[in-house]
């Protein structure tokens, strides 16, 4: 049986390392859109966190605006670390094409 502690640790640690090298796996592959599926269902689930959204009575504009922006901000930051990683293995391909496209004109 798996307690609370165990699973609490499985969902802080283990799932964000694991999404993180998915979605390295993804951004080194050919097709350059298959690495922007991690990002786009975590923007996904963004959109939903705001649009479930709650106010109550007595709350002015000006908090339920502070509030919705900084859920949306607070749940886009995964989207955020997921971008950089794709960028970054992205620009790390295209330095080794131009690399390797170099190396080939030095030989012929």
């Amino acid at each position: 049986m798996v307690n609370f502690s165990m699973m609490t640790f499985l969902f802080f640690i283990v799932l964000p390392i694991g999404l993180c090298v998915l979605e390295i796996f993804l951004s080194r592959m050919d097709n350059k859109y298959i690495g922007l599926i991690l990002p786009a269902i975590t923007f996904i689930y963004s959109l939903i966190a705001l649009l479930s959204f709650a106010t109550f009575d007595g709350v002015t504009t000006g908090e339920i605006v502070g509030s919705m922006l900084i859920t949306f901000l607070g749940t886009n930051l995964p989207t955020l670390i997921l971008l950089g990683i794709y960028f970054l293995c992205r620009e790390n391909m295209r330095r080794k094409r131009q690399l390797d496209k170099m190396n080939k004109q030095d030989l012929g």
